[in-house]
């Protein structure tokens, strides 16, 4: 039988090799997610039960078992191990503004609607949202009422007198739900101090057969409005309070980016203030401005 033997030094020199080999592959700055399931956008992982994740961006998904091994050394935050976690939501046109003005109102809605106060119940016809801007009214302080939420193509028609048979002493004003239209009463007609030639100069000003208001303003036309509204609706306790609430729905309802669109409409400079006042990039979403 032969038998082999090494030197001392060839013995040394083969130790001192495999103690220089490259060390394993840490990932100290990636943090492992587990939970329950993942819900994934494509078929192959749909198994997953755990996400990567470096510098605030999902970098893999996949099974425990895999991405254990895929990163060694990554910190295990097992805090949503019963949770499913699902991709994040991309709102890619909003208005924060417009968006606050609306969400610090009452709603109105034609069918059962989100809100920051919570779920509010949809009024499917004419008889059920007449009724209910009855009850808000007389609920509400002295002086200029907007409700926010009105859909004539569930609730019907809206008049000037319709609103008027609910009020004809305080300014009562409509907020359609596209956010372009208002309707209003003989009050708030006149506290606005619109006038039946407006139609002549805006497409968005209703007069009828007599070539008396309607009621309706929309559109370009609804700007005049502001002249009244906007001590109203763009005072600095109706926004924050407004804006607060937009933004409790949209971490509520899991979006994670949105992007402004048109921002400055209002006016950059009241708009830069509000943003500087009342956002904060802590709020659990990113915001992109596309101005004006």
């Amino acid at each position: 039988m032969t038998k082999t033997y090494l030197s001392l030094p060839i013995l040394a020199l083969l130790i001192g090799c495999q103690n220089a080999a490259e060390p394993e592959q840490s990932f100290p700055d990636v943090t492992l997610y587990g939970a329950s399931h993942v819900v994934a956008m494509d078929a192959a992982t749909a198994q997953a039960d755990m996400i990567a994740v470096k510098d605030e961006h999902i970098i893999a998904v996949g099974d425990t078992d895999d991405l254990t091994a895929k990163f060694p050394g990554a910190t295990l935050n097992m805090s949503y191990s019963d949770k499913v976690i699902v991709p994040g939501l991309i709102d890619p046109h909003v208005h924060m503004t417009l968006g606050a003005m609306m969400y610090g109102l009452d709603f109105v809605p034609p069918w059962d609607m989100e809100t920051p106060k919570g779920l509010v119940k949809g009024l499917s016809n004419k008889a059920d949202f007449m009724a209910r801007v009855a009850e808000l009214e007389a609920e509400a302080p002295d002086g200029p009422l907007v409700l926010y939420g009105y859909h004539n193509l569930v609730q019907g028609d809206l008049t000037r007198a319709d609103l008027d048979t609910i009020t004809s002493e305080r300014p009562l004003f409509i907020w359609h739900y596209s956010g372009h239209d208002f309707y209003l009463n003989s009050a708030a007609i006149a506290y606005t101090e619109l006038k039946p030639e407006m139609a002549e100069q805006f497409h968005g000003v209703n007069v009828d057969a007599n070539g008396e208001l309607e009621g309706r303003v929309y559109e370009d036309a609804a700007l005049v409005l502001f002249a009244k509204l906007g001590p109203l609706l763009l005072n600095p306790a109706h926004i924050k309070r407004g804006y607060d609430g937009y933004e409790t729905l949209l971490k509520r309802s899991g979006v994670t980016t949105v992007a402004e669109m048109g921002y400055g409409i209002f006016g950059r400079a009241l708009e830069d203030q509000y943003m500087s006042q009342f956002y904060s990039r802590e709020d659990g979403y990113r915001l992109y401005l596309v101005p004006e």
